[in-house]
């Protein structure tokens, strides 16, 4: 038996990773920056949050395209994709994948609104990003005036934070930034979202690891009215969890040392198995964690108690750690 897929989904099936560049950094670094002014947002049924058709007159040949945004993720709009909508209710701790789907109609919203009747510059290497369309799809980053639609959606708590994608040298625009200097911008402007209670952060079902709330700014974005304030956190100090033995750092972590500290900042926690994955929650500035060993360049191997006990291990970058 046949089993019908749409269109957007047929072309979101077949994204193997956020921009290629996460696989092939260095092919993608040496691919130069096309940039292409004065391009056109297409409406059509397929367009959601992050994927979406554009009308480009300065190309040759055919200028139809349909691009994919780099270093971003937005919820899905189909029930066909189940797996990768669990995994984006996880992400933002959803109550469950019918607030996936209400988000994703907010990000598609979002993204219409902010590119429809506009002059879009695109920037692309024309990295496929494996959409099943006759045309194709690459991978891009789109801006109007200035401003970044990928910056954007996640500074409205629309998209996650995806991927590292391609180094920006040669990009007026974004200052010639590096990777990770992009990446860092946008895990900025998230945690900034969740602050805020901003898109999708408005939903959480259980906000006990996120940032003490600000009260959220007047007005709201498409498809989101803007959320009741919630009363901020406590200002008492939590006190420190329980002590948690450590084996002897190995001479690899030596420069971590002292071997327990205590957060100066909210951090985020990552997978060890998976170190492309999203992180998987965030510890709050106070909390004490014990370093292990290095799990990485960037990053070292943590373990850290949570209120109720429970005692686990991941990975967090140096930098968030104040190590060097």
């Amino acid at each position: 038996m046949k089993t019908r897929i749409s269109a957007r989904s047929a072309a979101r099936r077949f994204l193997l990773v956020p921009c290629l560049a996460a696989l092939l950094p260095a092919a993608a670094s040496a691919r130069d920056w096309e940039t292409l002014s004065n391009c056109k947002y297409m409406p059509n049924p397929a367009n959601d949050g992050d994927s979406f058709h554009v009308l480009c007159p300065e190309l040759r040949g055919d200028k139809h395209k349909v691009f994919r945004l780099c270093y971003v993720d937005t919820p899905e709009t189909d029930r066909e994709l189940a797996e990768r909508m669990e995994e984006q209710r996880a992400y933002w701790n959803l109550p469950d994948t019918k607030t996936v789907l209400k988000c994703g109609k907010a990000a598609e919203e979002f993204t219409k609104k902010f590119l429809a009747g506009k002059k879009l510059t695109v920037h692309t290497q024309w990295e496929d990003a494996k959409g099943q369309t006759a045309i194709g799809r690459n991978f891009a980053l789109v801006e109007v005036g200035g401003e970044d639609l990928g910056y954007a959606l996640v500074r409205n708590g629309l998209a996650r934070v995806y991927g590292m994608g391609p180094d920006l040298t040669g990009l007026a625009t974004y200052g010639g930034a590096s990777a990770n200097v992009w990446w860092s911008r946008l895990r900025k402007a998230e945690h900034e979202a969740k602050q805020e209670r901003k898109g999708c952060w408005a939903f959480v079902a259980d906000d006990s690891l996120l940032p003490p709330a600000v009260p959220a700014a007047p007005g709201g974005r498409p498809g989101f009215p803007a959320p009741a304030p919630r009363p901020p956190a406590a200002v008492a100090p939590a006190p420190a969890p329980a002590p948690v033995p450590a084996p002897a750092a190995p001479a690899a972590a030596g420069r971590d040392a002292p071997a327990e500290i205590t957060l100066a900042r909210d951090t985020y926690i990552y997978s060890l198995k998976d170190p492309s994955a999203p992180p998987r929650g965030v510890l709050r500035a106070g909390m004490a964690v014990t370093i292990l060993e290095a799990a990485g360049p960037e990053r070292v191997r943590v373990r850290f108690k949570l209120s109720n006990g429970t005692v686990y291990e991941g990975a967090a970058r140096r930098v968030d750690l104040g190590l060097r």
